[in-house]
Protein backbone atom coordinates (compact mmCIF):
# COMPACT_ATOMS: atom_id res chain seq x y z
CA UNK A 1 0.00 0.00 0.00
CA UNK A 2 0.98 3.61 -0.09
CA UNK A 3 0.51 6.54 2.22
CA UNK A 4 -0.53 10.00 1.06
CA UNK A 5 3.06 11.27 0.65
CA UNK A 6 4.15 8.22 -1.30
CA UNK A 7 0.92 8.36 -3.33
CA UNK A 8 2.01 11.65 -4.87
CA UNK A 9 5.36 10.17 -5.87
CA UNK A 10 3.60 7.10 -7.27
CA UNK A 11 1.35 9.30 -9.41
CA UNK A 12 4.31 11.43 -10.50
CA UNK A 13 6.10 8.30 -11.68
CA UNK A 14 3.09 7.20 -13.72
CA UNK A 15 2.62 10.67 -15.22
CA UNK A 16 6.16 10.53 -16.64
CA UNK A 17 5.42 7.33 -18.57
CA UNK A 18 4.31 7.51 -22.16
CA UNK A 19 1.15 5.64 -23.14
CA UNK A 20 3.32 3.02 -24.86
CA UNK A 21 5.45 2.58 -21.74
CA UNK A 22 2.31 2.19 -19.66
CA UNK A 23 1.02 -0.49 -22.05
CA UNK A 24 4.38 -2.27 -21.83
CA UNK A 25 3.95 -2.39 -18.03
CA UNK A 26 0.50 -3.97 -18.38
CA UNK A 27 1.41 -7.33 -16.83
CA UNK A 28 3.02 -5.64 -13.81
CA UNK A 29 0.07 -3.29 -13.39
CA UNK A 30 -2.35 -6.24 -13.71
CA UNK A 31 -0.39 -8.12 -11.03
CA UNK A 32 -0.32 -5.11 -8.68
CA UNK A 33 -4.05 -4.47 -9.16
CA UNK A 34 -4.87 -8.16 -8.48
CA UNK A 35 -2.66 -8.26 -5.37
CA UNK A 36 -4.36 -5.13 -4.06
CA UNK A 37 -7.82 -6.63 -4.56
CA UNK A 38 -6.69 -9.87 -2.88
CA UNK A 39 -5.18 -7.85 -0.02
CA UNK A 40 -8.54 -6.24 0.72
CA UNK A 41 -9.82 -9.65 1.86
CA UNK A 42 -7.68 -9.36 4.98
CA UNK A 43 -9.13 -7.33 7.82
CA UNK A 44 -6.33 -4.90 8.55
CA UNK A 45 -7.68 -1.37 8.69
CA UNK A 46 -4.57 0.61 7.84
CA UNK A 47 -3.52 -1.93 5.21
CA UNK A 48 -7.00 -1.73 3.64
CA UNK A 49 -6.80 2.05 3.55
CA UNK A 50 -3.36 1.94 1.90
CA UNK A 51 -4.60 -0.62 -0.61
CA UNK A 52 -7.61 1.54 -1.49
CA UNK A 53 -5.30 4.52 -1.95
CA UNK A 54 -3.05 2.42 -4.22
CA UNK A 55 -6.02 1.23 -6.30
CA UNK A 56 -7.36 4.76 -6.57
CA UNK A 57 -3.97 6.00 -7.75
CA UNK A 58 -3.67 3.20 -10.32
CA UNK A 59 -7.15 3.84 -11.73
CA UNK A 60 -6.64 7.61 -11.90
CA UNK A 61 -3.21 7.31 -13.52
CA UNK A 62 -4.25 4.78 -16.14
CA UNK A 63 -7.70 6.19 -16.85
CA UNK A 64 -6.49 9.72 -17.55
CA UNK A 65 -3.99 8.50 -20.15
CA UNK A 66 -4.86 8.55 -23.81
CA UNK A 67 -4.84 4.84 -24.52
CA UNK A 68 -7.34 5.00 -27.32
CA UNK A 69 -10.58 3.25 -26.45
CA UNK A 70 -11.76 2.94 -22.83
CA UNK A 71 -11.44 -0.83 -22.99
CA UNK A 72 -7.66 -0.41 -23.33
CA UNK A 73 -7.50 1.18 -19.86
CA UNK A 74 -9.44 -1.77 -18.41
CA UNK A 75 -6.98 -4.16 -20.07
CA UNK A 76 -3.98 -2.26 -18.69
CA UNK A 77 -5.48 -2.25 -15.18
CA UNK A 78 -6.87 -5.75 -14.82
CA UNK A 79 -6.52 -7.60 -18.12
CA UNK A 80 -9.50 -8.65 -20.21
CA UNK A 81 -9.31 -12.31 -19.25
CA UNK A 82 -9.83 -11.66 -15.56
CA UNK A 83 -11.61 -8.29 -15.59
CA UNK A 84 -15.07 -9.54 -14.63
CA UNK A 85 -13.83 -11.71 -11.75
CA UNK A 86 -11.36 -9.14 -10.36
CA UNK A 87 -13.83 -6.25 -10.57
CA UNK A 88 -16.55 -8.37 -8.92
CA UNK A 89 -14.11 -9.20 -6.10
CA UNK A 90 -13.15 -5.53 -5.77
CA UNK A 91 -16.76 -4.39 -5.55
CA UNK A 92 -17.53 -7.12 -3.01
CA UNK A 93 -14.55 -6.13 -0.83
CA UNK A 94 -15.38 -2.41 -0.99
CA UNK A 95 -18.97 -3.23 -0.02
CA UNK A 96 -17.74 -5.27 2.98
CA UNK A 97 -15.50 -2.42 4.10
CA UNK A 98 -18.30 0.12 3.78
CA UNK A 99 -20.79 -1.92 5.81
CA UNK A 100 -18.28 -2.98 8.45
CA UNK A 101 -16.86 -1.00 11.33
CA UNK A 102 -13.50 -0.71 9.57
CA UNK A 103 -14.12 2.86 8.42
CA UNK A 104 -15.01 4.03 11.92
CA UNK A 105 -11.70 2.71 13.21
CA UNK A 106 -9.71 4.60 10.56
Amino acid sequence: GINAEYGGAFEDLFSKLSSNELIQLKSSINRLFRKCVDGLKEEHNIKSLNILMTLSCLVRCVWRRDLGEGFRAVDVLVGFDEAEQIMSNLIEQIHKILISNQLQEL
